[in-house]
Order: C-alpha cells, then structure tokens, then sequence
C-alpha cells in the first residue's frame, strides 16, 4: 500500500480539500476531508509497521495556520475569517496532531475548537523551543477554570503565560506569585523582543496583570515572598512598588 501512495499528489489533494472546507463548511465538503486525513493516517500507520518513516507532515503548522486560524503560525489572535467549525479542528486533532505535535499548538491557539479537546489539548506536555501546546491554551483561551488547571499542572513556562492572562482568576494569580523560576529564556525575547534580568520570571507579569490583587502586590512590594534570584528581586519589588502607587 505504502509503495503505491504519492504522498506529495496526496497532500496537495489535502490542501485542495482543506481550501474547499474553508470556503464553505459543508457536510459533504468535511466528508472529503476526513476520507482523506484518514488515507493519509493509513499511510502513516502502514510506513510504522515496516519500520519506515515519512515526512509528509512535516512543517504542516504553518501552512495549517493561515487556514484554519487566519494567521500565522503561533501567533496572538486569530484573524477576522477564522474557521469557527469544531468538527474540522477535531479532524485534525484526530488524524494530524499524532503525527506532527506542532498541530496541537495550531488548534490550541484557536478560541473556536470544541470544549471537549480544549481539555484533551490541555493534558499535552508538548513543548518546542519558545513555546508548547498548554503555553498556546494559556494565551488564547478565556475559560478561567482551563486557566486555573493549566497552572497546576503546568510547568513554569505554562504557569509564566497563566499570570499573563487577563482571564487567569485572582485567587490563581495569587498563588502564581510563590513561583520563583525563570521561563524560557526564548519565551521571553519572543513576548518582549530581548532578554532582561527580570522580565522572565512570573512575579514581575503579575506586577502588569491588572487582575492582580493588592494584598498580593503589597507581599511582593514588601518582600514578604520567596526571593528571585540575582537583580530580579529588586527590580520585581519596584514594579509592585510603582503599580500600587498607581492603584491610590
């Protein structure tokens, strides 16, 4: 079977297909795509079983993205003509995230998929370089029982994004202040543009999270918390010092 499939015939079938779904959301349009996505599984699964290995899906992401997110890969916001059908995220849950994780961030970054793989999406410990599959739920989903899930199962890269959200709950971000790791030095020069000594770690976002409570402002200004390491801590303490400031 494996000897007979053209797999760059087929993925070109593929995006014809996807192209088709995105310009009109019909039965028979996803009927086509999921015989398809499932072809190209098989194909996937045959290869596995000899032992062999395709890159047929390789570097999807960014071509899923514009697609089904109208966006680039990884970014922020969705654009104005992203697809709002959960069946066609599941599909590709289903059929293309086990093969390539980098899709799980792709659907991850949607505020559209279903509630139940949001919860599927947010169980993966994905993580490439600067980013992740929970990393992307943190940053694009407003469900503030996800976001309280995602930071405590989550590591310090997940737990940074969690404190970042306006949607993260107050008691959440309360607790978030006892972290006193850095994340992902990439994570940081992606969201900021460079590297600093003290923008890295989860207190000083909680110090420009408007959510942030006083009496969780104030342990920080105070030095009432477990210390950050190195310049950090002065500098964390200024930010709370100068926000509370503002607050009066």
């Amino acid at each position: 079977m494996a000897s007979e499939f053209d797999e760059e015939v087929e993925l070109e079938k593929l995006f014809e297909v996807l192209e088709h779904v995105v310009e009109k959301q019909t039965e028979k349009n996803k009927e086509k795509l999921r015989k398809i996505l499932s072809k190209i599984d098989a194909h996937h699964k045959a290869l596995a079983e000899d032992g062999e290995y395709t890159e047929m899906y390789v570097d999807i992401e960014y071509e899923l993205a514009p697609l089904l997110n109208d966006a680039e890969f990884r970014s922020n916001e969705v654009g104005e003509n992203a697809l709002q059908d959960t069946e066609i995220f599941d599909l590709f849950y289903e059929f293309v995230a086990i093969h390539n994780e980098n899709v799980e961030v792709v659907l991850a970054s949607s505020p559209f998929i279903s509630e139940e793989l949001k919860w599927k999406l947010a169980e993966s410990e994905f993580e490439w370089e600067e980013d992740g599959t929970r990393e992307a739920l943190a940053r694009n989903q407003n469900d503030p029982m996800l976001l309280k899930h995602l930071a405590e199962v989550g590591n310090v890269n997940v737990r940074f994004q969690v404190a970042l959200s306006r949607f993260t709950p107050v008691e959440t971000l309360d607790e978030l202040a006892l972290e006193t790791e850095q994340c992902n030095f990439q994570m940081e020069e992606v969201l900021f543009g460079e590297l600093s000594e003290y923008r890295g770690f989860t207190r000083w976002v909680l110090t420009q999270n408007g959510n942030t409570s006083r009496a969780t402002l104030e342990k920080i200004a105070n030095g009432n918390l477990p210390p950050l390491i190195g310049p950090a801590q002065e500098k964390v303490i200024e930010s709370a010092k100068a926000r509370l400031r503002e607050m009066v």
